[in-house]
């Protein structure tokens, strides 16, 4: 990344500032209303990033017979 010349690397994103840190190690804190002015030139893209959540859709009538079920045992204990 590439702000104001001099080329980082993003450490950290917080609610009010993120740290970046230089090729030479030195960490830079910017407030993200100042940077969200400035231009900014991303110089490497980080590969893809995705996480998958898988679903199972149960049909509505399980549901019913389910609670009807739970019904049953809870007056039944």
């Amino acid at each position: 990344m590439c702000i104001e010349g001099i080329d980082m690397y993003v450490r950290e994103v917080g609610l009010n500032s993120t740290t970046f840190v230089t090729w030479d190690g030195k960490r830079m804190y910017y407030p993200n209303n100042v940077i969200s002015q400035k231009p900014i030139h991303n110089v490497r893209r980080s590969p893809n990033m995705t996480d998958k959540i898988g679903k199972t859709l149960v049909p509505v009538i399980f549901l019913f017979l389910f609670a009807a079920g739970f019904k049953q045992w809870q007056t039944s204990n």
